[in-house]
């Protein structure tokens, strides 16, 4: 048997049951239209009484939106639900009409002014917040009625910012080699539909396409190239958006650290496949913009560097193709002894190899 003290502030079921087996019962305390705090008291044939306390709050709303959002992002989503005074969620006995406004409607809108929790219910996640232009507002949810048991609003504040472009290697200077290129790429948090986003460069050091175009995919590629020994600050700009600038630096390519160099060849006709990687300045790999071709030269006239396969021939220079990471050529013995090998380029550091001793 369950009993309210003041069924005007809360009510209950007059009986629950315990079934067979089990341990509890819940219980469905009721608000009414009145605050306050009543007893909740449960007895039973044979069982010692029990009481809790209630206490029955004014309602209020709690909303949930992102307090940040971009001019560009999508409608987002906006949680409105039916709390207590202190915060906690419940359930409704009747269905609430709720009522939504944006404070700044330059900066962001609603899709819907209007909402409704459903009897039994505790929440509606229907209404959208609608980006607009940079600017702050506030999201009231509140309840239009006059009645004493109305609920209080509640609100959520919204930043709706411009959103920044973000270059891909960001304030750390990306190092070329003159004639090698990089594909790098701009980035910006939303896109909605495509955008196109200028490139300019504060020097000649570096080319790059005029624009790129950013789409669904939120970010856009270009080709960064070495031109010239210098240093550059690439900046993207576009409508709307933050721009980003990025820095550069050019200046000799390098060859060195050829994978596969041997130390030793057991005779003249031994041979081993090396390959050599073109590397901007700092050691990163890249791709060269154009055949570019080095010569050979061999120190002691011991070391020589052959084409392969079944035609090969004695070659005095290598050259790694247009838009290639890599060119493989054969070292081979020319004679007993031990030497280096020389590899020449004017926009490469020169390399001298490792020494290798070629046994008789």
């Amino acid at each position: 048997n369950i009993v309210s003290t003041d069924p005007l502030v809360a009510t209950v079921p007059a009986t629950v049951t315990i079934l067979v087996g089990q341990t509890h019962a819940y219980v469905a305390i009721a608000a009414q239209d009145s605050i306050g705090t009543v007893q909740i008291q449960a007895t039973a044939t044979g069982y010692t009484g029990a009481a809790t306390l209630q206490e029955v709050t004014p309602p209020r709303f709690i909303v949930y939106a992102s307090a940040s959002t971009f001019t560009t992002s999508l409608p987002s989503g906006i949680t409105i639900y039916a709390a207590d005074a202190n915060g906690t969620a419940h359930f409704t006995n009747e269905a609430v009409t709720v009522t939504l406004v944006s404070s700044n409607g330059a900066a962001a809108t609603v899709d819907s002014t209007v909402v409704v929790i459903p009897a039994g219910g505790n929440v509606n996640g229907n209404a959208r917040l609608i980006p607009l232009a940079a600017g702050t507002t506030t999201i009231t949810a509140s309840d239009a009625r006059t009645a004493s048991y109305r609920y209080q609003p509640g609100s959520q504040n919204v930043a709706i910012n411009t959103p920044p472009l973000t270059l891909s290697w960001g304030t750390t200077p990306i190092s070329v080699g003159i004639g090698q290129w990089t594909n790098q790429y701009v980035y910006t948090p939303n896109t909605m539909a495509s955008l196109t986003v200028a490139l300019t460069r504060a020097t000649t050091a570096s080319t790059t396409p005029v624009s790129t175009t950013i789409t669904a995919s939120n970010i856009g590629y270009f080709r960064l190239t070495g031109a010239a020994a210098g240093n550059d600050i690439i900046t993207a700009s576009a409508t709307g958006h933050i721009s980003a600038s990025s820095p550069v630096t050019v200046g000799l390519g390098r060859v060195d650290n050829m994978p596969g160099w041997p130390t030793l060849l057991a005779s003249p006709t031994d041979s081993v496949l090396v390959t050599m990687y073109p590397r901007a300045p700092d050691g990163t790999g890249r791709q060269v913009a154009a055949a570019t071709t080095f010569a050979v030269a061999s120190s002691s006239g011991n070391l020589r560097i052959v084409s392969g396969g079944a035609n090969s021939v004695t070659v005095t220079s290598v050259t790694i193709p247009a838009d290639a990471s890599f060119v493989q050529f054969y070292l081979k013995g020319a004679s007993a002894g031990t030497g280096t090998l020389t590899f020449t380029n004017a926009n490469y550091q020169t390399f001298i190899t490792p020494a290798v001793t070629v046994n008789p």
